[in-house]
Parts: C-alpha cells; structure tokens; sequence
C-alpha cells in the first residue's frame, strides 16, 4: 500500500469535499488502496449564523492531526481536506506526517463560483469563502492546484493521481467505479463507504434480520445510533466495506465506533462472500492489537470461517434480550416529573447534558463542554415519540429511554437508556420505556431488542436470547 498523505487545500465552497471522495475513489479503482478522508467539516460545527475564526481551527487542529496520525498507524493514506488560514495550523498538521511522502493541492475556482456556490449551500457564514480565500496558508509552494470550476471532480482527481502516483501502471487505468470479480462471487462488485450509502446499509441490515435473527446486534437502528456517536471514528468512514450486486448492497465489513472490532455480514445466498468480507475486514479494520469480531454463538458457518481465517475465541462477550410487546405496559412517573419528547437533533445540547451526567461523566458542565463533537447530526430515521425523556419542573430532562423503529421490521430496538445518579431507583428509566414499548407496539413492533445483560432490563420481562462470542486475531 501507498501510504502517502494528500493534503486538500483550499477555501470555503471550492469543492474539496467531493474532489476528496471523487479521488478516494480513483485511488481504491487504480492501486486497490484504501484511503482514509479526515476532513475539517468532521471537527467544526458549520452554520450559517455563526463564522468560523482561525482560533477555531486551531483549537481543533490536534484533533485533526491526530485523525491523520492514527489512520497512517493503521497502515493507510490519508486524503486531508482541509482549510488552512495560517502558520501555525499548517505547522501543526505537518509535523503528524513528518517524514511521509505527502502533496500539498491548492483547490480553487473563481471568485463569483465561490460567491454562488457557499449561497447555495445554505449551511455557511456569508463571506465566509471570500475570507479563507484571501488568508488561506500557504500562498506558494504547492505541488499541483486545480480549479474546480475549470475542470470536473472527475478531471481534477485524475490529475492529482497522476502528481502523487507517477510510478502507477498505465494498465491499470481502465477500472470501473467498483472493483468488479475481485471477490469469490462473479458479478459482486466492492467499494467503500460514501455518504451517499447511507440508506443502502440501512436497507441491507434490514434485510439480513429480516427472517434470520443471528445478526440482531447488528441492526439498521444500531448503525445510525453509532454513526452519529461522539466516539465514532467519522474520519474513518469511507474504510467501511460494501459489496454490491444488482443495486444493492449484499455484505458489509462495518468497523464499531472505532477501529479494532467490525462486524462482517452476507445476505442469504451470497455466503460465499464472507471470507472476503473477513479478510478485507481485518486488513483494513483492524487496528494495533488486530481486530475483533463478534460472532452468534450459534451461528456454526461464520465460526467455522473465522476460526479458518485465524481468528480465536475470547472472554469477551455480548448479550441480546428480547421482549414480546404482546401486552400492555404500565408507564406512571413519579411525582413531579412529566413526560417530554425530545428530539436527538433539536434538543441535542440537552440530551447530550444528560447522557454525559446519566453514563456517570460526572456533573462538571465545563468538562463536558469541551469534550463535546460540534459536528452537524443527522437522525434520518428518527422518530421523537419513541424518544422518551423525565423531565422535572424547571424542564430539565434526568432520565431518558429511547426506542428505534423502521416501518419495514418488526421489532424494536432500545439505545439508549440513562438517569442521572441522584435520581436511579424510582423507577423512572422503567416507565419511560414502558410508554415507549405501547407506542412501538402501536406502530407495528412485535418486540423489542436490546444488547444488555442488566437485571434492569429482566425487571422489566426481557429474555436472554442470543450470545455472541469476540473472536480475535491479533
């Protein structure tokens, strides 16, 4: 592997954003490497009401840095989008690659493109474009610069493969978007993960527990929890596997929340695919320790084929419970506590208070703070009245229970559920989710998933139903 360092630089609004997928891309079709984006817009929270200032990317610019010396630890180039307004950023971001092959692109594109194209954008601070264009560091130097407006994404990738990979075959040029008949099944084909992949996931994970339970713990509702987590890796996305066959996706090698464990999965019919998927997820997931992967303990197929592939049982373990919501759930809160729906993006800063407070961060408001992700959340599948929150009279939420239901399944599933410590052991939690299981019920859920094996949640009439074992190779 290629493990060079990209480095994506231009104002606001040039087209760095998709001239870094449409070059991800190019680079896994040509070389069958694997690229990993770190973008600024994962760090900073852009809005259309507030500007952003070089101190604010220069507060965040350790955490960038350090997205761009984890992945290159993990064996993989970076592609860095990135907004560079000064010295002392610029600096910063070098010296995590010190020694590694890198090139510096200028983006850029005429003064009216940038005008029109950061209006038409809605989620930036007027004259924001204009202003990182005129301090945008450094001014000379660079190894290439491409205009966007001149040229297509598609053109300007190209480009910059040709400035970063002199050495690379002429044969090997001719590769569609996906790397067709690389894998064991003819006509599968494979790329990685891209935004615009969001739904087919969702759908293929609602297909694989559509009617074969042993992949509960991987769930449609389980990958938008984790995608949108203030612990997941969002730089590493793009590392994420997907292999296709007739507009759809059939397996994935899904990394979880960070790299070193994945999930691997296959619909019916394709399982020859698997081995595949495990090999690519442990090349490309893993991380400094190899990678764990977690297995239904009944599942005898996937064991036999992690086992062949090196892979060895651990103490580590992972429960599933299941509810049957064939009956009617009692749902009275304590006195002086009402009954709030809350919105995991509108309300986000309140809920986001009291998940730090209710997981037992401790109740330092300024620590919370500045341990926070700024970024942008989107909830595409999320329904407010299923998520439940106790709040006390000032309105302040102190517990919260949130349930996940998709109209194509018919089950529920519970992330996540919390109380803040003075206030455990009135039976708050049970009521809430109490409610949430009628209106889940109301709406077609026939049951309800949840990874625990807490007494709370047997209180509450849940089974033990599946265990999955981690199986690791270092």
């Amino acid at each position: 592997m290629r493990n060079r360092i990209i480095i994506l630089n231009g104002p606001s609004s040039s087209g760095k954003s998709t001239l870094a997928c449409t070059l991800q891309g190019l680079i896994r079709e040509k070389l069958g490497d694997l690229y990993e984006i770190v973008s600024i817009d994962d760090f900073l929270k852009m809005s259309a009401q507030e500007a952003i200032y070089e101190d604010d990317v220069f507060e965040i610019s350790p955490a960038l840095s350090e997205a761009v010396s984890r992945a290159l630890r993990n064996g993989r180039g970076v592609i860095v989008d990135h907004v560079i307004t000064s010295g002392r950023i610029f600096d910063q971001l070098t010296a995590a690659f010190s020694g590694r092959r890198s090139a510096l692109i200028r983006v850029t594109c005429p003064r009216e493109v940038l005008l029109a194209r950061e209006a038409a954008r809605g989620n930036r601070c007027p004259g924001s474009a204009e202003a990182s264009d005129a301090y945008l560091f450094p001014k000379d130097g660079y190894d290439l610069t491409v205009d966007t407006h001149a040229m297509s994404a598609a053109e300007c990738a190209e480009r910059i493969f040709r400035r970063v990979f002199p050495e690379a075959p002429e044969s090997n040029m001719n590769g569609s978007e996906m790397t067709e008949n690389r894998y064991s099944l003819p006509g599968a084909g494979f790329r990685g993960y891209r935004d615009g992949d969001y739904e087919a996931v969702c759908a293929f994970l609602i297909e694989l527990n559509q009617t074969d339970r042993t992949h509960i713990n991987w769930n449609w509702a389980r990958f938008e929890w984790m995608m949108e987590h203030p612990e997941f890796d969002k730089s590493a996305r793009s590392s994420i596997g997907l292999w296709w066959s007739g507009g759809k996706v059939i397996g994935a090698a899904i990394y979880d929340m960070y790299f070193g464990e994945a999930f691997c999965g296959v619909l019916p019919g394709f399982e020859t695919l698997y081995p595949e998927i495990l090999d690519y997820a442990y090349r490309e997931l893993k991380d400094d320790s190899g990678l764990a992967v977690a297995i239904n303990s009944e599942n005898t197929a996937e064991i036999n084929a992690v086992i062949r592939a090196g892979f060895a049982p651990t103490d580590q373990k992972e429960t599933v419970m299941e509810l049957s919501l064939d009956r009617e759930f009692s749902s009275a809160l304590p006195e002086g506590l009402r009954l709030r729906e809350m919105d995991q993006v509108a309300d986000r800063d309140a809920l986001e208070w009291l998940f730090w407070q209710g997981f037992d961060h401790g109740d330092d408001r300024d620590a919370f703070e500045r341990s926070r992700d700024r970024a942008a959340h989107v909830r595409k599948h999320f329904n407010r009245t299923l998520s439940l929150s106790a709040a006390d009279p000032s309105g302040e939420p102190v517990s919260h229970g949130s349930l996940w239901f998709h109209p194509d399944t018919d089950y529920a599933y519970v992330e996540p559920v919390c109380t803040i410590p003075g206030l455990r052991g009135r039976g708050i939690a049970s009521a809430l989710l109490s409610e949430a299981f009628s209106r889940a019920r109301a709406l077609g859920a026939k049951k309800a998933y949840v990874i625990s094996d807490l007494p709370f949640y047997e209180k509450l009439g849940f089974k033990k139903t599946l265990r999955c074992v981690f199986y690791r190779k270092k």
